[in-house]
């Protein structure tokens, strides 16, 4: 999620929970999202363009794509999280919409880079509010050969995060 979606989503919440009679500190601020992560920024940029990250990509909503752009690759309101059930879908057109995805959409829809960049990104969320985060390593996905070294960087970004945790 972009940090500005973020913010504006955890001031809807907070809202929320003051108009229900919460305190809204109550609520802890939290993120789900995926990671593709490596020492060199080129190869990051490599991963985002395979085609097993881009059909992680393709479950994001039309709007995902149209605010950088783009039309959704399974159609103009496509909403992929509920309605796209691969099953229904022939090879050619998964394949189809797959080079489909831009790799933009990729950049924005995860969390990616090198460590640092990582963990300055997660900076900013914290600065935004985030207290609880969940990360998904889905590097290896789009290269094998990439299991070891992406644990290996998040380790890194882990190390950090616990540094933190009070």
């Amino acid at each position: 999620m972009p940090l500005e979606r973020y913010r504006e989503g955890l001031k809807v919440v907070r809202d929320a929970a003051r108009r229900a009679g919460r305190d809204p500190e109550s609520v802890t601020p939290a993120m789900w999202c995926y990671v593709v992560i490596d020492e060199d920024p080129e190869e990051c940029r490599r991963l985002l363009a395979s085609p097993m990250i881009r059909a992680f990509t393709l479950t994001m909503p039309y709007y995902a794509f149209e605010e950088l752009g783009y039309k959704h690759p399974l159609g103009e309101k496509a909403v992929p999280f509920s309605d796209y059930v691969p099953t229904r879908y022939g090879k050619e057109q998964v394949l189809e919409a797959l080079e489909k995805v831009p790799v933009e959409v990729c950049e924005r829809y995860t969390l990616n880079g090198t460590p640092d960049d990582i963990i300055k990104k997660l900076e900013e969320y914290a600065k935004a509010g985030l207290r609880h985060v969940v990360l998904w390593n889905i590097t290896f996905f789009g290269d094998m050969k990439k299991v070891r070294p992406s644990f290996s960087a998040m380790s890194k970004v882990l190390e950090y995060i616990k540094g933190r945790v009070p």
